[in-house]
């Protein structure tokens, strides 16, 4: 099944007054917002997003920097500056109050909004989030210069052998990313326009000043709505990361399938069922 087939009847235009955040809309009842992980797009959903369409007002977005939104000029922290993103869409749309979830980068995004605005959030998804940790500790600034070197030499020279061995890393079954899903990423970093967003992204991301933004224990327990982590036996930390961190989510909301890190993607009929379930009860 290709993205066209599976996203029919979704419809894909520019929404935003502060920011052109290119969204897609599918779906009625009350609002479901989709946010993607670092380096993605909104099609990063594109096997949830039907299914969440027959019971939810679903709003997939592209972060700034990020697909076909607007790529302007970044200086800072990259997390601040996509809540920013996240509530000129949730005001302009008017999704308030809202289901969110967000994955990986999306994660610790939806995760921040969460504890900045709770008004806002109704539930909250954490899928395989990044940026939050079981025990906050210093992140070494040579670690984060080797992986923006990783990142960067791939978006230098990003042939389909580098495109491949990049999103190797978010599954633990490279078989079940289809060409086509590698042909979209391909084409996002051999576009001069969109490879320029990506490295002022990852470069942000990565920069030690949005790294002190990470959410520790003393954060998260500041979460006052049903919380669903969704983890992964194979994402970066493994299950015991999984464990750890459900520990100091309020709520106990937790579930950790044998998956790597696009969990949302490997094994999309589990996780949607999951996450149906959770927002339903």
């Amino acid at each position: 099944m290709t993205i066209w087939t599976q996203l029919l009847g979704s419809e894909v235009r520019y929404v935003g007054t502060r920011f052109r955040t290119r969204a897609l809309l599918a779906g009625d009842g009350e609002p479901l917002l989709l946010l993607h992980g670092q380096g993605g797009s909104l099609e990063n959903f594109r096997h949830n997003i039907a299914a969440f369409a027959e019971h939810y007002r679903v709003v997939a977005v592209d972060f700034l920097w990020h697909g076909l939104s607007e790529k302007p000029p970044l200086n800072g922290p990259l997390i601040p500056r996509l809540i920013e993103q996240v509530l000129d869409v949730v005001d302009t749309l008017r999704l308030a109050p809202c289901q969110v979830e967000g994955q990986s980068q999306g994660g610790w995004v939806a995760a921040t909004l969460a504890i900045q605005q709770p008004e806002l959030v109704r539930k909250l998804v954490l899928t395989t989030p990044t940026g939050l940790e079981p025990e906050l500790g210093p992140v070494a600034p040579a670690a984060l210069a080797a992986q923006l070197a990783n990142h960067l030499e791939i978006l230098d020279d990003p042939t389909d052998e580098a495109v491949r061995r990049r999103m190797a890393i978010l599954v633990s079954d490279l078989s079940v990313i289809d060409d086509e899903q590698f042909a979209l990423r391909s084409w996002f970093m051999r576009n001069p326009e969109v490879n320029a967003g990506m490295r002022a992204a990852i470069t942000a991301y990565l920069s030690p000043e949005n790294q002190a933004l990470r959410l520790g224990p003393d954060e998260l327990g500041r979460l006052t709505m049903p919380t669903l982590l969704y983890w992964g036996s194979h994402n970066m930390g493994g299950r015991a990361k999984g464990d750890a961190l459900a520990r100091v989510i309020p709520g106990g909301n937790y579930h950790c399938p044998d998956v790597g890190h696009w969990a949302q993607f490997e094994q999309p009929d589990e996780h949607n069922r999951v996450v149906l379930d959770f927002l339903a009860g």
